[in-house]
């Protein structure tokens, strides 16, 4: 496959098994999965909103955070370290929100600031001076140990809960915060009691007089605000639930209302990452004006002739699979696809990345549209064309799909030859 179509996924493998709406769970699935929510919502919360700096970014990078935990949770279960696939999730929902945003603040300032409000004995500009200089000194450290110092000093987590809360064993989150706590004395040119070990006399901080205040005076001001200890955890479930009733929506499913706002198509010159609903509304619009294309069935044949070469092929078989509901598999052709210069595939993984949040990624996509001077209608069609299609014809689909495992790229789908026939039964249909 093309290497150059487009920078790392965060999504997972490919070709995963397609998700299964909650409500159809059994119970003690559903208990597991929001018992998780309950325990570590605000947890998140207090986390994210120090790295981002709001309350409305911090609860979008949580939201996307849980609803991607959603997709994946019967797998999840049988992980031998759920909560730290939980916790890059979490990571890489943050860093997804900060180049969203474009200018994100520092953790210092919000740190700094919630430390300030944490501890109204101490003078406000006293604390609120000493906070931005230790959470200054925090951003340089290594990633690791950054959040373990956050953890434990900024949240008040002991070792042990800052070490489940990261999937990590306690001794590692102990020799995180100890060379942390090093790291930031050489830096902050303070004191620092602890005798420092053999094993790591370049941390040593130099000797300073008695009289010079230690990293421990400094380390007792970094407590922050909780600002979410009365956090609405109904309204957040209601959400939740709310949002994953939106993804598992069949195509169908629109309103006047909604045909008529989103008319026209998604700009890629448009600076604002669309809105995860209308994205997926405009990606559901391209899956079935490609598939109603006089010549998508001969597309699909050349592309099982082919042995899975062709890009157009590849498009259409990827539309088919979203619809379908295989969104991993139908990433993984549109990559292919799009690797190889088909500019509606590009415009696909524009669409789908940011659904998903993933918002550096659909960045990297409208970037690829707007070199090629992108215009969806010229490509894509006219948006109030789009068909409609009822859910129980695409599940017709899945019979005519195999999957094979690669020991590299991991479970591909592909299209086995009845599946042409099916889709041209299915587009009579449209």
């Amino acid at each position: 496959m093309n290497g150059e179509a487009g920078p790392e996924e965060s999504g997972g493998a490919v070709g995963v098994s397609k998700a299964v709406p909650i409500d159809q769970w059994d119970t003690p699935t559903q208990m597991a999965f929001w018992a998780f929510h309950q325990q570590r919502r605000t947890d998140y919360m207090r986390y994210a909103y120090l790295q981002l700096g709001s309350d409305a970014n911090a609860e979008e990078a949580v939201d996307l955070t849980f609803d991607q935990a959603m997709v994946r949770w019967p797998q999840m279960l049988q992980m031998e370290n759920l909560e730290g696939y939980a916790w890059t999730i979490l990571k890489r929902r943050i860093i997804d929100l900060h180049r969203k945003r474009r200018h994100r603040p520092e953790l210092m300032e919000t740190a700094a600031f919630e430390a300030a409000l944490a501890d109204p004995t101490e003078d406000p500009y006293d604390t609120l001076t000493d906070a931005i200089a230790l959470y200054g000194a925090v951003a340089a450290l290594s990633e690791r140990q950054r959040d373990a110092i956050v953890l434990y000093y900024g949240m008040g987590f002991s070792a042990a809960e800052a070490a489940v809360l990261m999937g990590n064993e306690e001794a590692t989150v102990r020799s995180q915060l100890r060379t942390g706590r090093l790291r930031l004395a050489t830096l902050l040119k303070l004191r620092c009691p602890e005798p420092p070990r053999r094993e790591e006399p370049l941390m040593i901080p130099q000797p300073l007089p008695p009289d010079r205040p230690t990293i421990d005076d400094l380390l007792a001001k970094a407590r922050t605000h909780n600002r979410y200890a009365s956090y609405d955890m109904a309204a957040a479930e209601a959400r939740m639930r709310s949002r994953q009733a939106a993804r598992h929506r069949p195509p169908r499913q629109r309103t006047a209302d909604t045909a008529h706002v989103w008319a026209a198509w998604t700009a890629p010159e448009d600076d604002h990452t669309p809105d995860a609903d209308r994205a997926w509304w405009d990606l559901n619009a391209v899956s079935l004006l490609v598939l109603s294309a006089p010549d998508a069935d001969h597309q699909l044949g050349d592309f099982i002739d082919s042995q899975y070469a062709d890009k157009t092929g590849a498009l259409v078989f990827a539309c088919l699979l979203h619809l379908a509901g295989d969104s991993s598999g139908a990433r993984f052709w549109w990559r292919f696809a799009a690797g190889v210069g088909h500019l509606v595939a590009e415009y696909c993984l524009f669409l789908e990345h940011a659904h998903s949040g993933e918002y550096y990624d659909a960045d990297y996509w409208r970037g690829q549209l707007l070199r090629h001077h992108f215009e969806p209608t010229y490509m894509c069609g006219d948006r109030a064309d789009a068909p409609l299609l009822a859910p129980e014809l695409i599940g017709q689909v899945h019979p005519h799909i195999t999957r094979s495992h690669h020991p590299e790229i991991g479970t591909v789908p592909l299209p086995r030859p009845p599946l042409v026939q099916e889709l041209r039964h299915l587009t009579t249909l449209l």
